[in-house]
């Protein structure tokens, strides 16, 4: 891992695939690089090239994190090489926007959780005065849902999102607070 196993999100990481080969002769060897993260096969390519394989993963972000192995096959004969884990850290603030933010009671409000830049899969939790009230799994960057407001008077409400990866989930901090004033019927 180039520059480190461990970055903060952004950071232009490079999985580099060294193999050391020796040969009879002058023959022209056919070598296929396989990158894998968490056992997936992410990238193939076969060449005849000594130089070694980068596979970047430009400005990385927490989906990014995982273990990775590279694979290769020269001639009928594979060496696969030690797990790498990489940790990106860090998320993008995410950004609540509603549709309204005076309703009447029992009116609905459309809310849309996004979290900047992020991919993955993806858990969205919607909050009204810091009581957890929706949670939306989804592999996009946003949530959008509905809501009802049954009672009258201030609302505080914000969304946070955790980043699914296998070796760990990444929990955002909450979004910016609107607050929706309720007035009765």
């Amino acid at each position: 891992m180039e520059p480190s196993n461990d970055v903060p999100r952004d950071t232009n990481v490079t999985v580099r695939c060294c193999a050391v080969v020796s040969s009879k002769g002058q023959e022209v060897l056919n070598c296929q690089y396989t990158i894998f993260k968490d056992r997936v096969q992410v990238y193939t390519k076969t060449t005849t090239s000594s130089e070694d394989l980068l596979y970047p993963l430009p400005m990385a972000r927490a989906f990014n994190s995982g273990k990775y192995t590279c694979q290769i096959d020269i001639e009928g004969k594979r060496e696969v090489s030690p797990y790498q884990k990489l940790t990106v850290t860090g998320l993008s603030k995410p950004e609540l926007h509603l549709n309204k933010a005076v309703v009447n009671e029992g009116e609905e409000v459309t809310a849309r959780c996004t979290a900047p830049g992020e991919t993955g899969s993806i858990i969205f939790y919607f909050y009204d005065n810091s009581k957890e009230i929706k949670e939306e799994q989804v592999s996009s960057n946003y949530a959008e849902t509905k809501f009802r407001f049954t009672s009258i008077g201030y609302h505080k409400f914000h969304c946070a999102y955790t980043v699914v990866v296998v070796v760990d989930g990444f929990r955002s901090e909450q979004s910016n607070i609107i607050t929706v004033s309720v007035k009765g019927m």
